[in-house]
């Protein structure tokens, strides 16, 4: 029985489309039957795929893959269903098969069903908005609201709130930093080594001309703060400019964090700033640091299979970081990267999250088709243009007689 891979597109939207003809909402997640699952203001999107024959991945076919009408059901679940909300915000599947769905009034979880049909719920818990769901090495499962964090304990079936306001941290030796009272927002989170780390929404200072980052932790049961602010650039007319301020994760596992163009390890130990000339600096949580501008603007950061770093910069440049780390995990004192010779290029999001292969070059409004990112000259640009890139690319391998 030979193996073939089928790519699963989602189609591109333009202007002359009608809105009917594409997936609703914003992708959540694809669960372990290969549904695809989407949030909105209106309930949950359900779309399964009824075409269940494979498709070769010759290069003759990849255009006709992306521009044939996928041949997919539709199903909507909304508060008649049993969710808490139809404003669905976040989407989760937890190792067990349990779906959560996070909305404005809690989050519901689905129990692992033999049929969609049967759908139920089994509780909604709490009455804050969900902004994002992380599950942890130990089977908890983390919920951002506003104003701190919630832990869910499923053995207990109990929900724990820590309002991360009371324990902000604010380093008077920068006497130019306002501390600010404004709630936290939870963007961002992953573990490190057992660790749980959490990143807080950015606050840009305007008139005082920086930005200041949140970054907390949960270890030994206690939560610690480690405040970063960001200087913003000068523009011609005397504003400051702050380039993309919004945090930038690469992945859930072993990740890079880039914050306002800055890149930054996260380690046990704490929190290594990498310079533009390749140097690493250490952060220690509970103290308070100030950073210049940035040299340049991140626009994307992932980690490709073999855990190299790809950087993809705002004017077009593309840096590659590979032997990060020494034999514990710590890294190197001098980091090198490799500018790659491509340009003006974007990765389009990909499940699994390590696979990409598909990029979108900015300037000729092209897609990209790279079957092996370690050769130098990408396989296949496509000829069609898109005004957009596509927001996902999801690859599944069928098996074929």
């Amino acid at each position: 029985m030979e193996r073939r891979k089928k790519l699963h597109r989602l189609k591109n939207l333009s202007l002359e489309a009608k809105q009917d003809d594409y997936l609703q909402g914003t992708f959540g997640t694809e669960d372990a039957m290969g549904r695809l699952w989407f949030a909105s203001n209106i309930g949950v999107h359900l779309y399964e795929n009824r075409d269940n024959e494979s498709n070769s991945m010759s290069n003759s076919q990849l255009e006709s893959l992306l521009t044939d009408s996928p041949e997919l059901t539709h199903k909507v679940f909304q508060v008649n269903h049993g969710l808490g909300s139809d404003n669905v915000i976040t989407i989760f599947e937890a190792i067990d098969g349990t779906l959560w769905f996070g909305h404005d009034n809690g989050v519901t979880a689905l129990q692992p069903q033999p049929a969609i049909v049967q759908y139920g719920t089994r509780s909604i818990l709490g009455s804050s908005n969900v902004i994002l769901m992380y599950p942890d090495s130990i089977g908890t499962l983390w919920l951002s609201i506003p104003g701190g964090v919630a832990r869910y304990v499923p053995k207990d079936d109990e929900l724990y709130k820590y309002p991360l306001a009371e324990i902000a941290f604010a380093d008077n030796r920068h006497r130019r930093i306002k501390r600010t009272n404004r709630p936290t927002e939870i963007v961002n989170m992953f573990e490190i080594d057992g660790d749980l780390w959490l990143v807080d929404k950015p606050i840009i200072h305007h008139q005082d001309g920086y930005a200041l980052y949140r970054i907390f932790r949960y270890t030994n049961g206690e939560f610690e703060e480690l405040s970063i602010h960001i200087g913003a650039n000068i523009g011609i007319d005397g504003q400051h400019i702050f380039g993309n301020p919004e945090p930038l994760v690469s992945s859930n596992t072993d990740p890079w964090i880039a914050l306002s163009g800055w890149l930054f390890l996260p380690r046990k130990n704490g929190l290594h700033h990498i310079s533009p000339n390749g140097n690493t600096k250490r952060l220690v949580f509970e103290t308070t640091t100030s950073l210049p501008p940035p040299p340049d603007t991140i626009s994307f950061l992932h980690t490709d299979y073999q855990n190299r770093l790809w950087c993809h910069l705002e004017n077009g440049e593309v840096k590659r970081y590979a032997n990060i780390h020494n034999k514990d995990r710590e890294p190197v004192d001098k980091i090198q990267d490799e500018v790659l010779p491509i340009g003006s290029v974007i990765p389009i999001p990909s499940m699994p999250e390590n696979a990409i292969k598909w990029l979108y070059n900015t300037e000729s409004k092209k897609l990209i088709y790279w079957e092996n990112m370690d050769i130098t000259k990408p396989a296949i640009e496509l000829p069609n243009t898109y005004i957009d890139p596509p927001l996902l690319a999801v690859q599944t391998a069928t098996a074929s007689s």
